[in-house]
């Protein structure tokens, strides 16, 4: 296999690496290495490359570069599909609760302030006020077909689930 590989090279070159065991090599004056000394003639050219282990001081390179290897960090596991659908199911929970206990409390300040009298004008301001928004939007065509107690829901809807 050697000869085979080695026929395509002049024979001196050939004879000269295998006497001596280096190359050396075609320089010009410039300190150009040229691999094709003639350019009318096309050739192999034998090149030697010196085998080092060097020998790096970690710290001087890890203040120019990051030294730690991020490649091939394993990535967290993702959630499955599930658990963001149950996560806005309880959210959504979450907000019906607070709307029917900010409704509650709404009713009870209005029963309150009814109870310390004078305010049931305001109250009837504001349900015919709503009521006639309301109508206005086409969500009914009377007061009698809204509820009585806010937020004066169209009594159809208000019986819907």
């Amino acid at each position: 296999m050697t000869s085979s590989l080695l026929t395509k090279f002049p024979n001196t070159d050939v004879a000269s690496v295998l006497a001596a065991g280096n190359i050396i090599p075609t320089i010009d004056a410039y300190g150009n290495l040229n691999l094709i000394s003639n350019s009318t003639e096309i050739s192999s050219s034998l090149v030697g490359f010196p085998l080092e282990k060097l020998v790096y001081d970690a710290n001087y390179i890890s203040t120019y570069y990051d030294t730690t290897i991020t490649e091939f960090t394993p990535t967290p596991a993702s959630a499955p599909a599930t658990s963001s659908t149950i996560d806005l199911t309880d959210q959504l929970q979450m907000v019906e609760s607070q709307l029917a206990q900010v409704t509650a409390n709404y009713n009870m300040v209005q029963q309150q302030n009814l109870q310390l009298g004078g305010l049931q004008a305001d109250q009837s301001a504001s349900m015919a006020l709503a009521i006639g928004l309301r109508i206005q939007l086409g969500q009914g065509k009377t007061a009698s077909d809204f509820s009585a107690t806010y937020p004066w829901l169209p009594i159809s809807a208000s019986l819907t689930p």
